[in-house]
């Protein structure tokens, strides 16, 4: 019997962000969350010997957030302590939708965020109707597109 294929999650950690990124996508991809704890819900329920640095007692230690078939894991804390965090750049979310006028509307909710930058203007292309890239207010690339 062949096993079933790994399922991909995208997963951002946004140091102190947390909360205002779940706001976000819930109001600009209708996000919704499952899933959510705190680092002091975490250390109450699972690991009494947890060390959290002062000021981040209510920082998000994970939440999972459905979009569409996708989760979106979100938390302040980073993957790995050994890893520095640092913005995105390499990796994106490609918001696909197939009515040019639900890439306008998610498009203008994105950028009405006042720490939205817009990359690329709405445009046709050779191969979609509608096609933006942003940066959001975290860091993360977004491209919303309405394929033709």
């Amino acid at each position: 019997m062949t096993p079933e294929p790994p399922q991909v999650t995208i997963f951002l950690s946004l140091d102190g962000k947390a909360r205002e990124a779940i706001a976000y996508y819930q109001n600009v991809l209708g996000a919704r969350t499952l899933f959510s704890i705190t680092n002091r819900e975490f250390k109450e329920r699972y690991n009494p010997d947890l060390a959290i640095a002062p000021g981040q007692e209510e920082y998000i230690s994970h939440s999972v957030n459905q979009v569409g078939a996708v989760q979106l894991q979100i938390a302040d804390n980073p993957v790995d302590d050994a890893v520095p965090m640092r913005e995105s750049g390499r990796v994106s979310l490609d918001i696909m939708v197939t009515d040019p006028q639900q890439a306008r509307t998610i498009y203008d909710k994105a950028v009405s965020h006042p720490e939205t930058t817009v990359l690329k203007e709405p445009q046709a292309n050779e191969f979609a109707d509608f096609h933006a890239v942003i940066q959001d207010p975290f860091g993360v690339l977004m491209q919303i597109t309405c394929e033709k």
